[in-house]
């Protein structure tokens, strides 16, 4: 694609004068490939563009409190970078505080990895596997060469469309393509790039293929458990949600990256990376919340909601759920934006677009006004349906409770249990505002006799089943621990 934009389609659109030039300006040396490549911006601006990106990460997730941590961290992705094809540009690691299992690059050297995912690493290779891809993207300069394509898709589109009388549409579509063909390949190249690096810096390449099998295995284990609670799954991005541990390009990835393997080797690292771990927040932090068995907990909100008993929490960084046993009825909790609204009644007209009053009910608890109202609402997860609608007023807080059911007579079946978990708002306790905490990692070292089973009981959780347990020790799906092996459990 980047040679014919800076060669062949050269000739092509040499009659349109100033866009050739403008394509002429924007072919650049690939630093990896050595390849002419069609981008749009200096390796300054593509510095400045981070900057501004990374700034704007920071708002939307905390980065992780933890220094020693973030030390280790940046210490092995600098020795990384120092080995990539960039190895003059400089990089910046970053550990985000966020249960998602996820990592990404943006332009200029900044990588980011989360907790969620270093939880499910083993060892100091696997997270340098990781790093590696995503210092793959950035030395491929793949941001800059997606938004390059994307912005002069729509110039040449309008101007060939125009010249050759085909349908501006067409062209569109035919750049959507070239775009997304574009994701797969980079991901591919990362791919290769991250295992380079990984052999070049010393570690074993092969490690990646361990990355892989983990984060295939939580990735399937999420997968089904979304499934069964009728949500929509999203994982990590990268390598390691789109090859399995035997696929053959893989497996092609990694005998290549041998041929540079460097004349120092490094040991994986695996009880100095779980030394790192321990006591790390998994799950929900603070400041999403937690939850103990069915109640919800947020200490920076002053707030805990009980759910029905039976009914399955889970806890996102945008909404809470509660869902029913059967999977037929669910109470999606939120906070809410209360404008200029003065009262719950106004609040739910505003938001509905249409008047409340008169057709529902006046609630009051514990001095919070409150409001409660049933419409039909036409897209719900269960088609056309009746959404119970109940606002409080908590303080300077606006907290909506939206019920839903599968049946059209759900509402009034499941009415006890909903309006029980609606009216279970309140402040926290005294006690709880110091007893309730985060869960967090820990280690133990297993014997001849340790087995998950026992560990899940003896270590009771949220959330934390045997099988999370295996996964997070890569014995998914049916080994045990081995004796000497250390373990990580959640607490």
């Amino acid at each position: 694609m980047s040679d014919f934009l800076c060669v062949k389609g050269l000739a092509k659109v040499a009659s349109l004068g100033l866009l050739a030039v403008f394509l002429v300006q924007a072919c650049a040396v690939n630093p990896v490939t050595g390849r002419q490549d069609f981008v749009m911006m200096s390796e300054a601006q593509e510095i400045e563009l981070g900057q501004a990106y990374h700034r704007e990460i920071l708002k939307q997730y905390a980065r992780y409190d933890d220094e020693a941590l973030q030390s280790y961290v940046n210490a092995v992705g600098q020795r990384l970078a120092k080995e990539s094809h960039r190895g003059d540009l400089k990089f910046h690691f970053t550990v985000l505080d966020s249960p998602d299992v996820n990592a990404f690059a943006l332009p200029g050297g900044y990588v980011y990895i989360t907790r969620g995912i270093m939880a499910y690493l083993n060892s100091e290779a696997e997270l340098a596997g990781v790093l590696g891809h995503e210092i793959g993207h950035v030395t491929a300069r793949h941001s800059v060469r997606q938004q390059s394509t994307s912005a002069v898709t729509g110039l040449l589109g309008a101007i060939i469309a125009a010249s050759a009388g085909i349908d501006p549409e067409a062209v569109n579509v035919l750049g959507t393509a070239i775009v997304r063909g574009y994701g797969r390949e980079h991901e591919l190249e990362a791919d290769r790039l991250g295992a380079e690096y990984l052999g070049r810096l010393g570690y074993d390449p092969e490690h990646m293929i361990g990355v892989v099998r983990v984060l295939k295995n939580q990735e399937l284990y999420e997968k089904a458990r979304a499934e069964a609670e009728g949500r929509e799954y999203t994982g990590y991005h990268g390598l390691f949600s789109t090859h399995p541990d035997n696929d053959k390009r893989l497996q092609e990835v990694i005998q290549a990256a041998k041929q540079h393997a460097g004349a120092v080797t490094q040991d994986e690292n695996e009880r100095g990376y779980k030394s790192q771990l321990e006591g790390m927040v998994f799950g929900s932090g603070e400041k999403e919340g937690v939850v103990r068995g069915q109640r919800f907990y947020h200490k920076p909100l002053n707030a805990s909601i009980t759910a029905p008993a039976g009914w399955s929490v889970l806890n996102q960084p945008q909404q809470l759920l509660f869902v029913s046993p059967e999977k037929d009825a669910l109470i999606h909790v939120s906070l809410k934006n209360r404008g200029k609204n003065k009262t719950p009644q106004a609040f739910l007209r505003s938001m509905l677009g249409r008047a409340v009053e008169g057709q529902g009910e006046t609630l009051s608890k514990a001095g919070m006004p409150g409001y409660s109202t049933t419409i039909v609402v036409e897209q719900t997860p269960f088609g056309r349906r009746p959404v119970r609608y109940v606002v409080w007023f908590k303080n300077e807080q606006t907290w909506l409770f939206a019920s839903v059911a599968k049946e059209l007579g759900g509402l009034d079946l499941y009415e006890p249990d909903i309006m029980g978990s609606v009216k279970s708002l309140r402040a926290l306790t005294a006690t709880e505002k110091t007893t309730v905490r985060p869960l967090r990692i820990q280690l133990l070292t297993a014997d001849a006799s340790t087995r998950y089973e026992a560990l899940a009981q003896k270590f009771p959780a949220h959330d934390v089943t045997v099988q999370r347990l295996r996964l997070l020790n890569s014995d998914y799906p049916d080994q045990e621990p081995e004796p000497g092996q250390q373990l990580k459990i959640i607490q």
